[in-house]
């Protein structure tokens, strides 16, 4: 995809350069297919300070392991005074819905033999190799999430996975939308 400001669907995206970063650019959760005792130790929760007046919050990320629709991973908002606002992130995967209670989905697995999809606030993005899709093809989504009360400070966002899922997230941007 490369690196530095991109603008996916309109958003601008800061995509941070592995080189300049010790090897990272992606921030991985932890679920069953990398547990604590994998040869990579990931967390199962990341909280993003924010300290702003913001419309909205749009994430690029993915996610791989997507065989369940499932909530695996979710985007926690904090706001000074008000309730924790929580978004699920369930991805399509490839078969129904465990419950009829699960949340509509709103990412698909990186693969291209997944069916990959868009909603009013959830797009696609395809990867390719040079603009070639027969040498390599996989896809992220952008997530728009919309800020029910914009005029009160959004301290942290909190990034946390179930562990216990296979379903695995990738999360590669998050940019906001000021108000």
């Amino acid at each position: 995809m490369g690196t530095g400001l991109l603008r996916i669907h309109g958003v601008d995206f800061d995509l941070i350069d592995e080189r300049a970063n010790r090897g990272r650019s992606v921030l991985v959760l932890r679920s069953s297919r990398f547990p604590p005792t994998s040869r990579r130790s990931l967390p199962d929760e990341v909280t993003l300070a924010v300290g702003r007046k913001v419309r909205a919050v749009y994430f690029l990320h993915g996610c791989g392991y997507a065989g369940e629709r499932v909530p695996f991973a979710w985007y926690d908002f904090r706001s000074e005074g008000r309730p924790v606002a929580s978004l699920p992130l369930v991805a399509r995967g490839v078969g129904p819905a465990h419950s009829p209670d699960t949340p509509p989905a709103n990412i698909q697995d990186w693969w291209p033999e997944f069916p990959q999809f868009n909603t009013d606030n959830v797009r696609h993005v395809t990867v390719t190799e040079h603009g070639d899709p027969f040498a390599y093809e996989r896809y992220l989504y952008s997530l728009e999430w919309v800020n029910p009360a914009p005029e009160v400070p959004l301290t942290e966002i909190r990034v946390r996975s179930n562990p216990m899922v296979p379903t695995t997230l990738g999360l590669l941007a998050v940019t906001l939308l000021l108000a």
